[in-house]
């Protein structure tokens, strides 16, 4: 979903962007913000915020190969949950033959998204290389050092329910953090004796929000 720059050698030359917009969707007279959407728990969350104080809200997600980065998170998947969302999507398909930042720029521009969310929740490199990458937009990160107390709490009385879509090579298996397991109190709670940071925000798991 953000691969900083990095090339897609085996990435499909014939996958196009896409725009999609559910046909009850709501006209909402506010400026759209662009969520970038990787289909887990932590934009998720972030969307849950946003939604507090706006209704205008575009999810964005950049993919390959059919497939989100890093998620493993195949793109029908994403267009069922913008649906089940009732939100637009806009899906970016990445080249290796074009940077990152350019090929998601163009985009944004192409459909007049001019203000970017982020899931983001600690690390200051990733922060640091989106301000550099797109400062000809207006960045908001709305979950931005909040508590994990705080975030958890919201996550466990929201509707979405998240599992474990991929697990990080340098994850000993001994730890049983398993793909298709639940991201749950109980999951948590098995991670807080470890090293693992309890939202994988170092890439030590990914996750996909199910709605049933």
């Amino acid at each position: 979903h953000c691969p900083f720059g990095r090339s897609l050698p085996e990435s499909n030359t014939t996958e196009e962007n896409r725009y999609i917009v559910p046909s009850n969707a709501a006209n909402p007279s506010e400026s759209p913000i662009a969520l970038f959407w990787s289909g887990g728990k932590d934009s998720y969350l972030a969307l849950l915020t946003l939604q507090q104080q706006h209704t205008n809200i575009v999810l964005v997600t950049t993919y390959s190969n059919n497939m989100v980065g890093h998620q493993e998170i195949p793109v029908d998947r994403i267009i069922a949950q913008a649906n089940h969302l009732n939100l637009p999507l806009l899906l970016i398909a990445l080249r290796s033959d074009e940077r990152y930042e350019h090929r998601v720029s163009n985009a944004l521009n192409n459909q007049g998204l001019q203000t970017l969310a982020f899931g983001d929740l600690h690390l200051e490199g990733i922060r640091d290389w989106r301000l550099k990458f797109f400062e000809e937009f207006n960045l908001i990160f709305p979950i931005w050092k909040v508590p994990y107390t705080t975030l958890l709490e919201q996550l466990w009385l929201a509707d979405g329910t998240p599992f474990v879509s991929a697990v990080g090579d340098h994850i000993d298996e001994s730890l049983g953090i398993l793909v298709g397991q639940q991201f749950s109190p109980a999951f948590v709670e098995k991670l807080e004796n470890t090293n693992i940071d309890l939202m994988g925000e170092n890439g030590e798991f990914h996750t996909e929000i199910t709605f049933v």
